[in-house]
């Protein structure tokens, strides 16, 4: 028997149907009759009860007329959250020093002309203080900042638009 397999988020849940969006760009939409879809785990048996599944990401496979249903969560959603952790734990453990030590252990073994290795060194040294500067200027300090003027066309221009 072939099995068939739904992915995405309910957007209608009642007592008689399960609404699914499907597709790539979720353009389609699958009806399951619910007397045919057994929910799995307490998650979807909750959400269910208390018809709050709309907008959550189920799984339905078919096996035959009769299909299961599961919790889902896409790959790039998985994806997403671990990068997001990663760069968070590496924005906690940033400090000034670790990023100079990073550069200077960088420098070491990558490049080997002690004057490029220098000014690679100052460089990461001015661009770390700018960077980390920045996220503690006081109001004061932002406030002091020169703000950008738009640029203003020259009058005889300004009704001519651009010449070549």
């Amino acid at each position: 028997m072939p099995t068939v397999s739904y992915y995405g988020p309910v957007i209608l849940n009642n007592d008689k149907f399960i609404v699914q969006a499907v597709g790539k760009d979720r353009g389609y939409a699958v009806v399951h009759p619910k007397d045919k879809v057994e929910l799995q785990g307490p998650t979807l048996a909750t959400l269910d009860e208390q018809k709050r599944m709309n907008g959550f990401d189920v799984q339905i496979h078919y096996t035959g007329e009769r299909a299961k249903a599961y919790p889902y969560k896409a790959k790039e959603t998985t994806a997403e959250q671990g990068e997001k952790a990663q760069a968070s734990k590496t924005k906690e453990a940033m400090t000034p020093e670790t990023l100079i030590a990073k550069a200077q252990e960088y420098a070491a073994e990558n490049i080997k002309n002690a004057n490029q290795r220098t000014a690679f060194l100052k460089h990461m040294e001015a661009v770390t203080q700018q960077a980390f500067q920045r996220g503690t200027a006081t109001p004061q300090q932002q406030a002091s900042k020169p703000v950008p003027q738009k640029a203003q066309q020259a009058p005889e221009q300004a009704g001519k638009g651009i010449e070549r």
